[in-house]
């Protein structure tokens, strides 16, 4: 038998809870709710799970080719999805370095300003 932590059976309750009210009352989930269940899977078993349709509609919305077998369009979505996060890892670099950049020019126009006098 697994032994579970406290927060992970707290996560697992949250969620359940999650799916009732939006199977039961048909509430519309917040994007932060989204956001907050999309991390706990993964892309290759939500795209494995997907149907024709599911599939070709999210390549027309990524605007891809919708037309092949299946396998086809799941591998043409990672490769967008690959493609999407290196795109996001460069713009958090670009502005870290952009933050630490403005940050330094702050300071020493702090510094200059103060040592003037």
């Amino acid at each position: 038998m697994h032994m579970y932590t406290e927060e992970a059976l707290g996560i697992v309750v949250s969620f359940l809870t999650f799916c009732q009210q939006i199977r039961s009352k048909g509430d519309q989930p917040s994007n932060e709710d989204i956001l907050r269940f999309s991390k706990l899977f993964e892309d290759q078993i939500t795209l494995d799970n997907m149907s024709r349709a599911q599939l070709k509609a999210i390549n027309r919305l990524l605007m891809l080719p919708t037309i092949g077998t299946n396998n086809y369009l799941r591998f043409q979505l990672r490769m967008k999805l690959r493609q999407l996060r290196a795109d996001d890892l460069v713009c958090f670099f670009c502005m870290y370095s952009i933050a630490t950049t403005k940050l330094t020019e702050s300071n020493i126009i702090v510094f200059l300003f103060w040592n003037h006098n």
